[in-house]
This record gives structure tokens, sequence and C-alpha cells, in this order.
């Protein structure tokens, strides 16, 4: 949580950097100082740093997005959907019929007389 929020306020603070040390910055890295009728005051530098944070801001967005779906989707899973199903081979001599049962267990209820 820590790092994509600080990914998303590099911006600002290359911004608010700016913003502070603006006439050091006309004075040292402007590229346009030799023509001050550009009205560049340092936004030459401001422009190129703002660049190179949107940059590694891409960057740490595509790392996290490759991240999140390794998590989620392992690349390198199989995943079986079907299984083989052994069939019962069952002896030519059987009949369909049980075999050995005892027929005094299995009987119908006896009716109910006077309902």
């Amino acid at each position: 949580m820590v790092v994509i929020l600080s990914s998303y306020a590099a911006r600002y603070m290359v911004y608010v950097s700016y913003q502070l040390n603006k006439s050091y910055i006309t004075a040292v890295y402007c590229v346009n100082k030799n023509k001050p009728w550009l009205h560049c005051n340092g936004h030459c530098f401001l422009m190129k740093k703002l660049r190179q944070a949107e940059d590694k801001e891409k960057q740490q967005r595509t790392g996290q997005q490759e991240k999140f779906q390794e998590a989620l989707f392992p690349i390198h899973q199989s995943i079986t959907f079907f299984t083989t199903v052994s069939l019962i081979d069952f002896p030519r001599s059987w009949s369909g019929s049980p075999v050995n049962i005892a027929l005094l267990i299995f009987h119908p209820p006896p009716p109910i007389i006077g309902a």
C-alpha cells in the first residue's frame, strides 16, 4: 500500500520541490536561461523530471500488475477438469439380481386394519 501511494506521490513531490527551489533551478538547470524572453523559469527542468517520475510510475505499475496476475493466475499450473473413470468389470456369470440374500428379511409391511 505504501509503495502504491509513494509512486503516485512522486509527481507531486517533484512539483513541490520545483516550487520551493524555483530560483535555483532557473539559475543552474534551466536550458533556456540564456533566453530570458521565453520566460521558461525552469519549466523545461520540471517537465523533464515529471516525465522521469511518470516513466518510473509506469514501470512500477506494470511490475505490480505482473505480480498481481502471478498471484491470482499461476502461469505454469495445469488444470484438470475431467478425471478418468475406471469401469467396474463384473464377472460374466452375474445375472443382475441379488445373490444369497435372506428372503425372510424382505417382505411387504403388514396392512393397517381399521383405517
